[in-house]
């Protein structure tokens, strides 16, 4: 009756409509985020006159001290001349006009980081780096909060744009370190992860009071089912059903490279996809899926789910790669380089991931206990009642 119940969830989601914009979001950010992120040629193709030697590479975060301190200054004085500042949204940035105060202060901070400001010679750097950070704290404290001067938003201002020589350098990296496919791998968990960590919740927050609806009552309304084998079978069968989805998109980008890798002759790591997926994106699965069960098991209602999910998420989706503490229950790497700073970050990626499938599987054996509890005292929705007759 265990599997059965698994398999019943399985067709009930292959049913929904819910579960199917799912998918439509799935692959469509699939094509528009990791495809669309691709370069015309894996290869960086040598600038020329043809185009002007302006080829566009993608950019590198990975800025020395000064280079940041300048790159920022020249923020401030945009900022300064044009008497507005950008601030960081979940949803959407937004321009915000500057008090005169405000100007003033930019002004004096402007003189603190350089005191002659730009001249022939170009930018003198009058300020220590630990200074500077000091005062870029108080500059996102002056203008509101969560502006670009923000450690979690300034590299957003201090990246730069890679050279031809630059990028020729990581791709020998990624062919040599990581097999093509393990670098392009990681970008495409970071991409997928993000709808494991949003999207998801829709369908995870109603499975269980969608029942109340569903005609399922033959399985579910008989005391022969536990209740953690009722929850445990919808969890399972929700989690199989979402990831087809993501081994289908993980399944057409190994075609895609393997293509790639035989038209020039690379050799790649053919199960990169798979093991990203595995490692990276399931425990976001998991985890959302324990959060949609705990939060419509103890309220009745699915939709409290969702703004906190939203809360969760907005959390966990910046900064783009660096940052993996416990907080964070996605894995933000957006990028398909990067070898020696992963290296260098795998331990805490390995960590988080561990926690949040330890995580998550303590959050459904709660969910359990609550709903045993509820169905005990004889509530009026987790009731599963004895058929009769």
């Amino acid at each position: 009756m265990f599997f059965e119940l698994i398999g019943k969830e399985i067709k009930q989601q292959f049913k929904s409509i819910t579960f199917y914009l799912f998918i439509i979001i799935l692959i469509f950010s699939y094509h528009t985020q990791f495809i669309g992120d691709l370069p015309d040629s894996i290869k960086p193709t040598p600038p020329n006159k043809e185009n002007g030697y302006n080829n566009y590479y993608g950019y590198t975060y990975d800025v020395s001290h000064m280079e940041e301190m300048k790159s920022v200054y020249s923020s401030l004085y945009r900022d300064y001349k044009n008497k507005e500042t950008l601030i960081h949204g979940t949803v959407m940035n937004k321009t915000v006009k500057l008090s005169q105060e405000q100007i003033d202060f930019l002004k004096k901070t402007m003189k603190k980081i350089s005191i002659d400001g730009y001249q022939e010679k170009g930018l003198k750097i009058d300020i220590t780096y630990e200074d500077y950070l000091d005062l870029m704290e108080e500059v996102d404290k002056k203008l509101g909060g969560d502006t670009y001067y923000d450690s979690e938003y300034r590299y957003m201002i201090t990246r730069k744009r890679l050279s031809y020589e630059e990028a020729l350098e990581n791709f020998n990296i990624l062919m040599e370190k990581d097999k093509l496919t393990r670098g392009y791998g990681r970008l495409f968990a970071d991409y997928m992860g993000i709808t494991a960590g949003i999207y998801l919740i829709f369908l995870s927050a109603f499975v269980i009071t969608r029942d109340k609806r569903s005609k399922m009552d033959g399985l579910i309304y008989s005391r022969k089912i536990s209740s953690f084998k009722y929850i445990l079978a919808k969890y399972i069968g929700l989690f199989v059903s979402v990831f087809i989805g993501y081994i289908v998109v993980a399944t057409h980008a190994t075609i895609m490279f393997t293509k790639i890798a035989s038209i020039n002759n690379y050799t790649i790591d053919y199960f990169a996809f798979y093991k990203y997926t595995i490692i990276w994106i399931v425990p976001t699965i998991l985890f959302t899926l324990s959060i949609g069960f705990i939060i419509s098991i103890v309220f009745g209602n699915g939709i409290v789910a969702i703004p906190f999910q939203f809360i969760l998420f907005s959390r966990s989706v910046l900064p783009l790669s660096g940052d993996y503490g416990l907080d964070k229950f996605m894995i933000r790497f957006n990028s398909s380089g990067k070898y020696e700073q992963y290296i260098q970050w795998r331990p805490q990626i390995i960590t988080n991931r561990i926690f949040y499938v330890i995580l998550s599987i303590a959050i459904l054996i709660i969910s359990v206990l609550v709903f045993e509890w509820k169905r005990g005292r004889g509530d009026e929705f987790f009731t599963i009642k004895k058929r009769t007759g």
